[in-house]
């Protein structure tokens, strides 16, 4: 690998996620990726065009474009990857909202890669293929360890 791909791991959910969020940074990391973190909505106000507050439509979004995120200053992610919830339906529409802002995102920038890993994979592998076709890759929860060979 020529270059060090950038990846940015958004959660949704339950603690499991975080957990697992956590071993797949770490199987990132090993493999040789650049784990860029959570990315967080930073935008100054005038740039939001509201009060400075946590926006969620914005926290993926600033790492695509390149704006500061909470660990690692200017970066721009290579790679973003939700690792999604099935048990909270609120979890699943946010997942929903971020798949399609990323449809729009891979338009413009077709190198991105998209992918989805934890239980609403394993539970709407096939209906997300399909809903979704900016999906790169997805994978399960038992199925974590193939997750740097994926991307």
């Amino acid at each position: 690998m020529n270059k060090k791909l950038k990846v940015a791991i958004r959660t949704f959910g339950c603690q499991m996620n975080a957990y697992d969020s956590q071993v797949a940074a770490g199987l990132l990391e090993e493999a040789g990726f650049e784990v860029v973190g959570e990315a967080v909505a930073s935008l100054s106000p005038s740039l939001r065009g509201a009060k400075r507050r946590s926006n969620p439509d914005l926290e993926i979004a600033s790492t695509l474009l390149g704006l500061p995120s909470r660990n690692d200053g200017l970066t721009k992610a290579d790679v973003v990857l939700m690792n999604t919830c099935s048990v909270r339906e609120h979890a699943e529409d946010r997942v929903y909202s971020r798949l399609g802002m990323l449809g729009k995102e891979k338009k413009t920038n077709p190198n991105l890669v998209v992918g989805l890993m934890g239980c609403m994979v394993e539970e709407h592998r096939e209906k997300l293929f399909k809903r979704f076709p900016q999906l790169d890759f997805m994978v399960g929860t038992r199925n974590i360890k193939e997750l740097p060979a994926l991307v």
